[in-house]
């Protein structure tokens, strides 16, 4: 990452990996690196997926629904990703007060 600071994939992958190595728990770098993804590639599914998690684990609900919606209007209507962001966007509507 720190020889090529803005490769995307190198950015997810890292996030992907920290988050395994952490066993399957997101990390401060782990997310850093996701969030850098976005700010390049503000569509990328698994950065949103992972950051709108840790927005919604944060308590920050309309941040998480803000990434999840754009992932959905990315998502193509046959993707297999596209009902686990609908579950979760519903869920998460649903404890809004």
């Amino acid at each position: 990452i720190k020889v090529a600071p803005s490769n995307i994939d190198l950015l997810v992958s890292f996030g992907r990996a920290a988050r395994t190595a952490n066993g399957g728990q997101d990390t401060a770098e782990s997310l850093a690196a996701l969030r850098k993804a976005l700010v390049l590639a503000p569509n990328n599914i698994e950065a949103l997926w992972y950051v709108g998690g840790a927005e919604a684990a944060a308590g920050d609900k309309d941040a998480a629904l803000t990434l999840w919606r754009r992932a959905l209007k990315t998502l193509p209507d046959n993707s297999p990703d596209r009902a686990e962001f609908e579950t979760r966007i519903k869920t998460l509507e649903a404890a809004k007060p």
